[in-house]
């Protein structure tokens, strides 16, 4: 699983950053940064952690270690939890 998620060079944890970056910065820019850093790692296959590193906004607001940590998949699971006890709470059928 951990080779799976890393083919994306990073960029599946995408939405980890934004959510970060969005307490700061607002959704709306968070978002577009985001995107456009990821449409960027797409194009050249840069890292999203060297292109996060890189962006003077992500950086400031996040700092090298917080990217680390927010990149990691094993910290964030998004709402996988939640989902989980809906479907084990969930009648049968």
């Amino acid at each position: 699983m951990r080779q799976n998620i890393g083919l994306t060079g990073g960029l599946i944890m995408a939405e980890s950053i934004m959510l970060k970056l969005a307490e700061v910065v607002g959704r709306d820019k968070a978002h577009d940064l985001v995107y456009d850093i990821s449409m960027r790692c797409a194009e050249t296959g840069m890292s999203f952690a060297d292109a996060l590193k890189a962006d003077a906004t992500v950086s400031s607001v996040l700092g090298a270690e917080a990217i680390d940590q927010h990149l990691d998949p094993l910290r964030y699971t998004g709402l996988a939890a939640q989902m989980a006890r809906a479907v084990a709470a969930a009648p049968p059928g």
